[in-house]
């Protein structure tokens, strides 16, 4: 195994890693959770996945909401300002 190679086993759990951001980040996966019926765990599966795409630049949570919008099933305007109250 290589050096800097990390065991599947000792990799943060989706739990744990949401746990380290910002409460006012978690708050808002967590209405926008709401507001689409689905998990918070889904949605912050989905966030995680986003970012890993846009590795060139900084994710933003509404650019989030818009293309995820068929997935969330949402209306972007609404689902953002739903999250930002």
């Amino acid at each position: 195994m290589a050096r800097n190679t990390v065991k599947a086993a000792e990799q943060p759990t989706l739990e744990e890693r949401f746990s380290w951001c910002a409460p006012s980040f978690q708050d808002k996966i967590r209405k926008l959770a709401g507001r689409a019926g689905k998990s918070w765990q889904t949605v912050y599966a989905m966030w995680r996945d986003h970012c890993a795409a846009c590795y060139d630049q900084s994710a933003l949570l509404s650019e989030f909401i818009e293309w995820n919008k068929e997935k969330l099933g949402v209306d972007p305007a609404d689902a953002i300002k739903f999250c930002n109250a």
